[in-house]
C-alpha cells in the first residue's frame, strides 16, 4: 500500500517497507528507489534531509536502516511542498494476534506465539489507536484483536485492528493470497509462519490496520 497526498504546505509519500528497493547517494540529492505494482519509481531526497527511525534521529542514515526493517512503513515529507523530500520517517512494526492481557501490569500476550508487549503508561508514552486512527484505551484491547506496535525510545504507538476476512483461498503466493476474490498481502513479519503453516483453502484471516494478514485459521466447509 502506497499513498501520496499534499496538505497546504507539505507533500507526503507513504510506502510500505516491501516497496523499498534501494537508497543511493548523488552529488545534489539522494535517490530512493521503490516499486509499486511491479513498476519501478524514484523519489529525490535532499542531502541535508532529516531521517528518523522509530522516534530516533539517525546521524548517519544508510540503506541498511531501511533494509533491516522486516515489516514497516516509510514516510517521505517535503515540508515546503517542493519535489525533493527533506524528512524521512522509518517505522518498524511488530504484529501479533491478541490472546490475553494483564490489566494490572499493562502486558498484552500473543495468542499463537510467545510475543508480548508492555504498554504501561507509567514507563513510557503510550498512544493506542483503532484501525481508523481514533484514540482508544488499553481496556479496549480484546482477544483476537491484531496489534501493530511501533516502539521507540520511551514511547509506544499501537494500532488495534478487528478486520477479518473469511472465505476460500483461490491463490497462495509467497507474499499475498487471494481470498474470496480479494487480494491480501501477508505481513512480512508473519509471512514465514503463514506460508509454512497447515492452512487449508477455507480460512478466516486476521488483518492488521494496513489490511495485511497476520494470522489465519482453517474453517470447516460450512464456514465455521
Amino acid at each position: 500500500r502506497s499513498l501520496m497526498y499534499t496538505t497546504e504546505k507539505n507533500k507526503v509519500l507513504v510506502l510500505n517497507r516491501r516497496d523499498f528497493v534501494d537508497l543511493t547517494s548523488g552529488s545534489s540529492a539522494n535517490t530512493l528507489k521503490y516499486e509499486i505494482n511491479d513498476k519501478s519509481r524514484t523519489a529525490r531526497i535532499t542531502k541535508n534531509a532529516v531521517y528518523i527511525k522509530n522516534g530516533v534521529l539517525l546521524s548517519n542514515p544508510s540503506k541498511r536502516d531501511f533494509k533491516n526493517v522486516v515489516a514497516g512503513e516509510i514516510k517521505l515529507i517535503s515540508t515546503d511542498g517542493n519535489s525533493d523530500y527533506n524528512v524521512v520517517i522509518i517505522r518498524s512494526f511488530n504484529n501479533m494476534l491478541v490472546g490475553s492481557k494483564d490489566a494490572f501490569k499493562y502486558n498484552v500476550f500473543s495468542k499463537n506465539t510467545n510475543q508480548s508487549v508492555n504498554l504501561d503508561p507509567e514507563l513510557k508514552t503510550v498512544v493506542i489507536k483503532d484501525e481508523n486512527g481514533n484514540l482508544i484505551d488499553f481496556s479496549d484491547i480484546k482477544p483476537d484483536d491484531v496489534l501493530t506496535t511501533i516502539e521507540g525510545a520511551g514511547y509506544a504507538e499501537v494500532y488495534v485492528s478487528r478486520k477479518t476476512v473469511s472465505g476460500q483461498v483461490s491463490s497462495k503466493e509467497t507474499d499475498k493470497w487471494i481470498i474470496s476474490d480479494g487480494e491480501y498481502y501477508l505481513s512480512a513479519d508473519k509471512k514465514t509462519a503463514l506460508v509454512s503453516g497447515n492452512i487449508s483453502y477455507q480460512i478466516k484471516a486476521y488483518l492488521n490496520y494496513q489490511g495485511e494478514i497476520v494470522f489465519a485459521e482453517n474453517l470447516s466447509l460450512d464456514g465455521t
